[in-house]
């Protein structure tokens, strides 16, 4: 079994913390779709019904259109929030890692979206993806807006150094 380091443990306790917490700016939202989905339901229901009665066929007609209109509205929206999501779990992961150069004030949505761009827009996030190995204090500096504080050589570097 591969041991996890300290960052990971980090972030699922962050995770563990917040699940809920991060969808309540969106139950309106989550309210309004469930609410357009019952609605083609209920017409699903009266239209099928209206359709038994003999030489009616235009009832199907806006049932189809119904869903089309309610799957046109919510599939776009939820694309556009997943991505959102993806592109802001990576920036903040980039920067955390130091492959990204942002730090401080630069750390803004419109930059999270530029790099999210330049990464290839993702549409999901590998867990398995290659990332450098980096000292928690370090992530937090850059995540915090520094730079990561100085650490001591090691003894492989204090070797180089001694040739």
């Amino acid at each position: 079994m591969r041991e996890r380091d300290a960052w990971h443990d980090i972030e699922r306790a962050t995770r563990k913390a917040r699940r809920w917490s991060r969808h309540r700016p969106y139950i309106v939202l989550y309210l309004c779709w469930t609410g357009a989905v019952l609605c083609a339901i209920w017409e699903t229901a009266v239209c099928r019904l209206a359709v038994q009665a003999p030489g009616s066929t235009w009832p199907l007609l806006i049932e189809a259109a119904l869903w089309a209109a309610t799957m046109c509205w919510i599939v776009p929206d939820a694309l556009r929030h997943w991505r959102r999501h993806a592109a802001m779990r990576l920036y903040f992961e980039d920067i955390a890692d130091g492959v990204c150069p942002d730090r401080g004030m630069q750390i803004t949505h419109r930059n999270g979206m530029r790099w999210y761009r330049q990464q290839g827009s993702p549409l999901w996030i590998s867990a398995r993806r290659a990332r450098p190995k980096v000292c928690v204090a370090d992530a937090l500096a850059r995540l915090q807006g520094g730079d990561p504080p100085p650490r001591p050589p090691s003894a492989a570097q204090r070797e180089s150094i001694k040739r």
